[in-house]
């Protein structure tokens, strides 16, 4: 690698964490949004990613999160992906799994919770979206829920297409809404590949 790609990579992670520390809120929330969103996702994303770069440096935060997803769970045990909705299975998984990641002593309880509902309604499996899968089966990974071969590859390569990444990975519509149709990601992936490679 050379010292322009290092200072590159640097500057880019440096870039990231300001622009996530500026979404940050008081309350543990990291808030994509106008200032009023409050996503179950982004929390939990912000939460593990600032475990993995900084776990000491970044206590307070991480703790903020976790005390804000604790707080949100429903009383059925699930979490929905932005509060005051139905339980839905995608947050719940990666609730979970963060939970289980940063504070697996604390959160016991309200992690025992959230997977009892998440069996209840049919596991990772149940679930009809397989972008949605793909992603909450990284959250898994992360904390030995699931083997390494068990995991099927997260494309994130497709965030080089903007606009197509956004059609097949847009979580914000009830974690990809159900009408839309479903697209395989890694057959766009190839497909988008090539067109890539024609490109140059």
């Amino acid at each position: 690698m050379t010292s322009r790609t290092t200072e590159a990579i640097t500057e880019a992670i440096g870039a990231g964490a300001e622009a996530l520390f500026a979404v940050r809120r008081p309350d543990g929330v990291f808030d994509y949004g106008d200032g009023t969103l409050t996503s179950t996702l982004s929390t939990v994303g912000a939460v593990s990613a600032l475990w993995f770069a900084d776990r000491t440096g970044a206590a307070e935060e991480i703790t903020l999160g976790t005390d804000w997803l604790r707080a949100t769970q429903l009383p059925d045990g699930g979490w929905s992906m932005v509060p005051g909705g139905a339980a839905e299975a995608g947050p719940t998984a990666v609730a979970t799994a963060t939970l289980q990641l940063v504070a697996a002593t604390e959160a016991a309880e309200a992690i025992a919770l959230g997977q009892d509902w998440l069996r209840g309604y049919g596991g990772l499996d149940a679930i009809p979206h397989p972008e949605v899968v793909a992603w909450c089966r990284q959250f898994y990974g992360y904390v030995g829920w699931l083997a390494p071969s068990e995991m099927r590859r997260f494309p994130l390569e497709l965030a080089l297409f903007p606009g197509l990444f956004r059609r097949l990975f847009d979580l914000r519509s009830p974690m990809v809404a159900a009408g839309r149709p479903r697209a395989d990601p890694v057959s766009a992936y190839q497909s988008a590949a090539a067109t890539a490679r024609r490109g140059r």
